[in-house]
């Protein structure tokens, strides 16, 4: 009994953007923390979308031309007033989602409507992609 050899071999294809991860739980202890934690999750999600470049087309009406990109984001990870240098840093990124999970452990809200309890999870991608000379650099 014998097999034929399918003579399999890795094939590199490139370096793939890096992604992360951030999970947060907020939970308002006054009604002046909840507006706090509204205007947090709000900044997040408007910084997730990109402008758009409007072009007038006649009649007071307009089409949106292309998007411009939506802002980087710088994130660093602090350890006794600097920069914790165990971690690997990480690049500029693009904020690719935002979810929320409104009272996650219970179903009550706050007298003015606010939620109690929010789980904010934030995901990034890097705007670009790694090399061997990044890595020694520390990211």
């Amino acid at each position: 009994r014998t097999v034929v050899n399918p003579n399999t071999r890795a094939l590199f294809r490139g370096v793939n953007l890096r992604e992360f991860t951030f999970q947060f739980k907020m939970i308002a202890e006054s009604q002046q923390e909840a507006a706090i934690v509204e205007q947090i999750v709000k900044h997040f999600r408007t910084q997730m979308y990109p402008d758009t470049y409007p072009v007038n087309i006649g009649n007071n009406v307009s089409a949106d031309l292309g998007f411009a990109f939506p802002n980087v984001f710088e994130i660093t990870f602090k350890y006794k007033n600097g920069i914790n240098e165990r971690i690997p840093r990480i690049n500029f990124c693009y904020l690719r989602n935002v979810s929320t999970t409104i009272n996650p452990t219970g179903g009550t809200f706050r007298r003015d409507g606010q939620p109690n309890e929010i789980d904010l999870t934030l995901s990034f991608v890097e705007y670009r992609t790694l090399n061997k000379k990044d890595i020694e650099a520390g990211y």
